[in-house]
């Protein structure tokens, strides 16, 4: 049965349209580009490897590229990420989320080391893994006899609309969100789960 009342997916949904309201507040001021919060908190080689800015490994997990991955992430994180959090609790889940949007980055980076690169998505794969092996491991409860078979699809709609986005390059031909960083993400996930 659900253990906690889920607050830290609200609140990582509620900082990630925070850092998406102030790029738009700054564009429509005038202060910027529109991207200026999303530059400093995404990953890029040369500020990670060349100017020790490690934090940035998660800090990307807090800022998504476009309005079409803003909304796929955040949706996932009130209702698979509010989910996994009731059932493993506010530290475990917390856990899964950033530490496997790091992963999940590092992953990216070491791929293409001269793109951006955003673990939003990472870290939402990383907590399918978590839940899906927690569930296949542990005996669904009575609260939810379809728990496994309704999970799997709700992870399923969500990882092919995110792979999606990770299929579409930018201006350039690179590819902020990619499916190296999902694919990180979700083994990381996995072994938090199965942990």
């Amino acid at each position: 049965m659900p253990t906690v009342e889920p607050a830290g997916a609200y609140f990582l949904a509620m900082l990630h349209a925070a850092a998406f309201v102030a790029d738009l507040t700054l564009l429509k001021l005038g202060y910027g580009n529109g991207g200026d919060v999303f530059l400093k908190l995404a990953l890029f080689d040369n500020a990670v490897v060349y100017d020790s800015q490690w934090v940035r490994c998660f800090t990307a997990c807090l800022v998504d590229f476009g309005l079409l991955h803003f909304a796929a992430v955040n949706l996932a994180l009130v209702t698979i990420g509010a989910e996994a959090e009731a059932i493993i609790g506010t530290s475990p889940f917390l856990t899964v989320y950033i530490l496997s949007a790091a992963m999940g980055g590092i992953g990216s980076m070491a791929l293409d080391p001269s793109t951006l690169h955003v673990a939003s998505s990472d870290g939402i794969f990383g907590v399918f893994g978590a839940m899906l092996v927690y569930a296949a491991i542990n005996v669904e409860n009575e609260w939810n006899m379809k728990g496994f078979t309704v999970r799997l699809l709700y992870c399923g709609a969500f990882a092919a609309a995110l792979q999606y986005l990770a299929s579409v390059p930018t201006e350039d031909g690179g590819h902020v969100v990619n499916s190296v960083g999902h694919l990180w993400g979700f083994l990381a996930g996995i072994a938090m789960g199965y942990t």
